[in-house]
């Protein structure tokens, strides 16, 4: 029998992330939409992920979070009040992510940023010179919205710290060519969700070679 994950996200993400999931592992997805308004406190949002998620605790074999800003208000909270039920968050090792750079603009949502778990991970990389392209829901749309995002950066690594995004990164890796490395999270989350799902034989690696 297929273990069951609960993919949660905000608007399109828990289809972005689900699919990902789907392709990689082999477990039964169910995928859950947020359904919140976008400006809101950490606090509001703790709240409806809480509500929205205390229905298939204890009922399935992990619960994933796909947003940053959802992972990093809630992911914690969710633990230590659920401890019988295993959760992973897209974005929760940012640290990992930028290693031994010295240089890193990360892309993620406005609400994000402000988080005090961010800035805890920011602080953390000691040495290395971060900023930050904001965006809100709507705004990278617009067909200037690589150019402004990269405004001002040289060189280094570029992280898409949001799923919603992902599709922007051949069109960044264009515009940065050999200056800088483009990444995302994904491979994070899948060994992440390995773990937890205690599945053998995947690194970030594909289908192919995880093992039930």
């Amino acid at each position: 029998m297929l273990k069951q994950v609960v993919v949660f996200g905000n608007r399109i993400s828990e289809d972005i992330i689900g699919n990902i999931i789907e392709d990689n592992l082999p477990v039964d997805v169910i995928k859950l939409e947020d359904g919140r308004v976008e400006q809101e406190t950490e606090s509001e949002i703790r709240i409806q992920v809480d509500r929205r998620l205390s229905p298939y605790v204890g009922k399935v074999d992990l619960i994933i979070l796909c947003d940053p800003e959802i992972t990093l208000s809630s992911l914690q909270f969710l633990k230590c009040k659920y401890p019988g039920q295993e959760f992973v968050g897209y974005g929760y090792n940012l640290v990992g992510a930028i290693k031994k750079e010295r240089r890193v603009r990360v892309l993620l949502p406005h609400i994000a940023k402000r988080m005090p778990y961010y800035q805890k991970m920011k602080s953390e990389c000691v040495g290395v010179d971060i900023s930050e392209g904001e965006y809100d829901f709507e705004e990278y749309k617009d067909q200037n919205f690589i150019e402004r995002f990269l405004e001002g950066f040289a060189s280094g690594l570029v992280i898409v710290y949001t799923p919603v995004l992902f599709h922007l990164e051949r069109q960044l890796r264009a515009r940065v060519s050999w200056r800088a490395n483009v990444i995302d999270m994904r491979d994070s989350l899948l060994r992440d969700t390995c773990k937890a799902l205690k599945l053998r034989g995947l690194d970030g690696g594909l289908a192919r070679d995880v093992k039930g």
